[in-house]
């Protein structure tokens, strides 16, 4: 390891440092991403982001790289998320994110984890050399959609803004497994901060939509399959549109096999803006 950095866990960071390095970290990226110390706050609880199981660059009292991991004991068990990794421009070409990687990957073995997994932009080939040097291999594609929807001849539905959902039974409405940040436990961290819209019949829900009102993320939308091909999934985006009137809507991490999401989301005016790899990494226990 360069002598210049020490690696060390982030318990002691404050949220102000931790912002402000994400920041410059991710202000030339691919996606240009910059966070408030309230969005930095949802972030680490919806992805239930450890500091003692983060770990941090330091030249000094500098922090210069760090990686941000996430976990969940109860649904993922000895499974860590990469909910960030990043090195500040003045520090970048001197490996840190590699070394980031190899100390934490031992030192979290010795805790039991032994799954790691993160999403990683596809042109993004600096870091995807670090990653499958590490060992990590290619878990799914994945595709990223904004913009503002339209979907003509929308049969009017009535789509009802519910308090909850029930949750055991939502992973038969899927066609792909969410990705750590939209998945249930993220959903149920938040759930204050969230809208829950469905479509109910009868009083059951048949059709549902998890959203984010302030960012316009769309975590999750999905119709059960006995009832598709009614017009449920179109008026829930409109819905959605209608009440989110001051920014785009987006939905991040589409399974790229998920065919039938795809052509929805195109069809409904939504953009494909960037692909991603997910990625995973099993080391020995």
């Amino acid at each position: 390891m360069n002598r210049l950095f020490h690696i060390v866990t982030l318990e002691d960071i404050s949220l102000e440092q931790l912002t402000d390095t994400f920041n410059a970290a991710f202000s030339d990226y691919l996606v240009k991403l910059q966070l408030t110390t309230d969005q930095m706050l949802h972030k680490i609880k919806s992805e239930n982001i450890s500091m003692a199981l983060s770990f941090g660059a330091f030249a000094g009292d500098e922090l210069v790289g760090f990686i941000l991991h996430g976990s969940d004991p109860y649904y993922n068990p000895g499974v860590l998320y990469n909910a960030g990794t990043g090195v500040v421009p003045a520090h970048r070409g001197k490996q840190i994110a590699g070394q980031l990687y190899t100390h934490a990957i031992e030192a979290l073995s010795r805790q039991s984890f032994f799954t790691h997994q993160l999403e990683v932009a596809v042109p993004n080939l600096k870091a995807m050399s670090v990653y499958t040097k590490l060992g990590f291999h290619l878990h799914r594609k994945l595709v990223c959609f904004r913009g503002r929807p339209s979907a003509p001849g929308v049969a009017v539905i009535p789509v009802t803004q519910v308090n909850v959902l029930p949750w055991d039974e939502l992973p038969g409405f899927w066609n792909h497994a969410p990705t750590w940040q939209n998945d249930i436990p993220a959903m149920q961290r938040v759930s204050n901060q969230l809208r829950f819209y469905a479509i109910l019949p009868g009083g059951k829900p048949l059709a549902y939509a998890i959203v984010n009102p302030l960012t316009g993320r769309v975590h999750q939308l999905a119709v059960h399959p006995l009832y598709r091909r009614r017009g449920y999934a179109g008026a829930l985006i409109m819905k959605i549109a209608e009440d989110i009137t001051n920014r785009d809507l987006s939905m991040i991490n589409i399974d790229h096999s998920d065919v039938a999401t795809i052509a929805f989301l195109k069809a409904c005016n939504l953009e494909p803006f960037i692909e991603q790899y997910e990625l995973k990494l099993y080391t020995a226990n």
